[in-house]
Parts: structure tokens; sequence; C-alpha cells
């Protein structure tokens, strides 16, 4: 069977690759088509049928939804393809499948599922028991409960990265991401994870790890392969697992030793542990404040880190030379702008080197997602997520407009408290431009500092995203 792998962001995404991999070791045929800025649909429709598939896969993230239904429903009108949607979108909405074009969804970690329903096809058969699918048969719509995720990461198969750097010369960097385990324990209302912990419930352990010889192994052969001089782990929370983390650091010291960044949890931050990374040559790592509110993150946010914990962990890593980002948001259910500026606050205390900012976006089979929606706190413009969490708010909120601004502006306020005064006039105006610009300036100089890419990686992927600006001729 041929596979084509779709999606409408130019990113590596290590599921895809771990999903290619896993269609690969059974004698499938894979191929990644983005859909890139530029672009025209007719034009991207014709690329995916010169491939000839027998599947299109798409990965979904909510926002693109639509995007992706749309382009399903016309590739399905151009030729007989089998249409699966996987992701966090069809994860936590599955009745997605309801929708013209979409013949399946797989919920969850689909490397199981996605190979059983491309072996069956093979074969010439229906599927339509694989456990962890919804399908589309005769217009009847068959659910299966979830199936077990794999217990024993080591057994599937290493991520495919041939797929992306093979077809798009731009991501060939020298810099490679890697996943040290599955799962996050925490209940976090914003974050989908514990929608993934019910989903999986009783079906054995949500929280897995790779052992550390196995992650030094994959790292050694693609150290090797790609010449990559710098490293990203994936991970939720990097140092989730102190003994293991311990082990971990040492090991890669001695056999790796290329500097990395790494997420990290600000409660879990011990001296033991930030200085193990510092030995380990981590450079760069970031951790959730969230909200400079703290009854704000307890109650609303489920997310049981304080202040106290917060400044400690950024004290600890200053004093090893781990530069940190911090990951925050602005337009929460209720939230005032006085609360925003309370964010801003607890960013300058810490002195955050990179203070990174996106607006809420109650995104579906999230606990607080479902809030604003049984709530009616959609505003009367919007009565779903956003696109992207940098746009604008889908909340009904006292002074929006400022909150939205304030986000674009979020950088420079940290950075430079003298500004604040001006930034809280500023941000009176409408939104435009202007703010628009003076995020984008801050993002890209921050980006380039903390993300460990090189220049010419740096320059690589800006042309790549920036393709759709520049004039084309008429060929």
């Amino acid at each position: 069977m041929k596979i084509a792998l779709i999606q409408v962001v130019y990113y590596e995404y290590l599921g895809v690759m771990y999903l290619s991999s896993s269609l690969k070791k059974h004698g499938h045929t894979v191929e990644a088509f983005i859909y890139r800025r530029g672009n025209t649909v007719k034009t991207f429709i014709e690329e995916i049928k010169r491939f000839k598939p027998d599947i299109a896969a798409f990965s979904c993230m909510t926002g693109s939804e639509e995007q992706l239904v749309s382009l399903a429903r016309q590739l399905k009108n151009e030729m007989d393809v089998y249409t699966v949607f996987g992701g966090p979108h069809p994860t936590a909405v599955p009745e997605i499948i309801e929708r013209e074009g979409v013949d399946c969804v797989c919920q969850g970690e689909a490397e199981q599922s996605l190979v059983a329903i491309a072996d069956i096809l093979a074969r010439g058969g229906i599927p339509a028991t694989v456990p962890g699918a919804w399908f589309k048969i005769n217009r009847e719509i068959v659910r299966n409960e979830s199936g077990t995720p794999e217990q024993n990461l080591e057994k599937l198969p290493r991520p495919d990265r041939s797929l992306y750097r093979e077809k798009y010369p731009s991501m060939r960097t020298q810099r490679a991401g890697f996943l040290l385990g599955r799962g996050c324990p925490y209940h976090c209302t914003f974050c989908a994870s514990p929608s993934w912990q019910r989903l999986y419930h009783g079906k054995g352990n949500f929280v897995r790890q790779q052992s550390v010889q196995a992650v030094i192994e994959e790292m050694r052969e693609v150290k090797a392969k790609y010449n990559i001089r710098t490293v990203y782990f994936f991970d939720d929370t990097f140092i989730i697992n102190r003994d293991w983390v311990l082990e971990f650091c040492d090991a890669y010291r001695h056999e790796i030793g290329l500097p990395f960044s790494c997420n990290i949890r600000a409660d879990l931050a011990t001296e033991e542990l930030i200085a193990a990374l510092a030995r380990a040559n981590c450079k760069t790592t970031a951790f959730g404040v969230e909200t400079g509110n703290s009854e704000n993150r307890k109650r609303l946010l489920k997310k049981d880190v304080s202040d106290e914990q917060i400044i400690n962990c950024s004290e600890l890593l200053r004093a090893h030379g781990i530069r940190f980002r911090t990951f925050n948001m602005l337009g929460l259910p209720g939230e005032t702008l006085d609360d925003a500026f309370q964010t801003i606050a607890l960013n300058v205390k810490i002195k955050s080197d990179y203070p990174w900012c996106s607006l809420y976006q109650p995104l579906p089979g999230t606990e607080l997602g479902e809030y604003c929606r049984k709530n009616g706190m959609f505003n009367s413009e919007c009565e779903a997520p956003q696109p992207s969490f940098f746009k604008g708010s889908s909340l009904e909120l006292e002074n929006r407009n400022e909150i939205v601004n304030l986000q674009k502006l979020f950088f420079f306020a940290v950075k430079f408290p003298r500004l604040q005064s001006s930034i809280r006039r500023a941000i009176r105006l409408r939104p435009n431009a202007f703010f628009e610009f003076f995020f984008v300036l801050a993002h890209a100089r921050n980006f380039y500092r903390l993300e460990l890419f090189s220049l010419q990686d740096m320059v690589n992927i800006g042309m790549r995203n920036v393709e759709g600006y520049l004039p084309r001729g008429r060929g």
C-alpha cells in the first residue's frame, strides 16, 4: 500500500516519523506531503495524485480541521483514496468522522491502528474492528474502543528521519529532536494530556520511558548519519524521573556531549538535577509559568506550582548557566488586565531569558475548554478556538483588545520594564500590524538564540516560512 502522510504545518513531527517507520517496517510505501504557503490547493492535490496513494492520512491539530477536511473531500473527488484522520484534534473530537471526505479516525497513539488498517486494505478487506479507530462504512459509523498503548517503547521502530529530510532540503538541519518517553502524569486543565489519560484508562501504563541505553544508541546513530550539532528533547517534562535523569545525563555527557535543550517543570527542579543538566551540556530549557496569578494557576489551571517554586527554579538555572524560556498565557477565562500584568511582573522578577506568551485557546476535550463552552464564554464572533495561539482570543473578556495587544508586546514588557507605562497606553489601540511586527521581531530573535539552530539552518527555515510572500513568475 502507498500512504501519503499529509500536514499543513511546515514542521518535522516526531509522531509522523514514528508512523512512517512503523508502516515501512510492514512493507508499505510512505511519502510526506506538506501544504506550504504559496501553493494552491489544486497544485497540492496534483502533487499527491502523482504519488497515487491508496491511503491519505491527515495529521490534524485543532484549528486546521476545516482546511484538512476540505482537502480530503477534494482529494476523494479527484481519485479513489481512503482517508484517515489522526492527531490531537481527532483524538479529542472523533466525531469529525461524520464529515464528508473522512473515512476513518485514529485516536491516540496510532502506530498499531494505522498499520492494521493498511494491512487490511492491502488484503482487499474492509477495516472495521481495529482498536483505537472509528470507521465510516456505508454511511454508518463504527466506534471501536481505544487500543492499548505500546508499553515497551523500544519495540517501536525508530522514527523515520528520512521522511522529511530527503524531500524537503530546508529541513536538513544540524539539529535533531528526540522523545525519551510518552505520557504525562499531570492533570492541567488547559492541556490535552488528561484526555489521553482517560482514553487509555485501565489499558496499561500511560507514562512510559525508554531505557537510557536505547536512547543513547538512537542518538549516536542519528549524530553519525546526519552530522547533528545540537539536540532538542520533546518530552513534556524531561526531569520527571530523578534516577533516570541522573543516569541519562552521565551517559549523555560521555557518549554524546552535544548542546541540548529540554522542557522541565519548576516544582521538580532541584540543585542535583539542574547541576546534572548543566554537566551534560544543557544550554537552554523551558518551563511553564502560565499565569502570574497563583490562585488562577492552582484553581483554574490545576497546576499546583507556587511562585516560590518558580523563583527557585529560575535561580537554580541561572546559577548553573542555563538560559530558560517561560511559557505564559494571556486571555484565560475571567482574566483581567491587572492579572495579565501580574504575569508580566513574575517574569520580570525571575528575569526570564525568553518570556514566551500565547493567547489561551479553549481546546476541545480539555477540562478548561469544556468549562468555557458550557458557560457560554466564547465571544459572539467565534464559537471555536482560533487556528493560532497568537492571533486573537476566542473568549468574551473584559479589555479583550488590550489583552490581545499585550500578548504581542509581552516580551518587551518583560525585558524592558520601564516601557510598561508606554505599553499600557499603546495597547488601548485597536489590534493592528504594529503589534504583529513587534511580536514577530521578538519571536524570531529569541527563537534563534534559544532553539540552538545554526545561522545557516535559521536562514533555510526562514526562507521557507516566507516563501508564500515572495513574488513568483508566471512559469
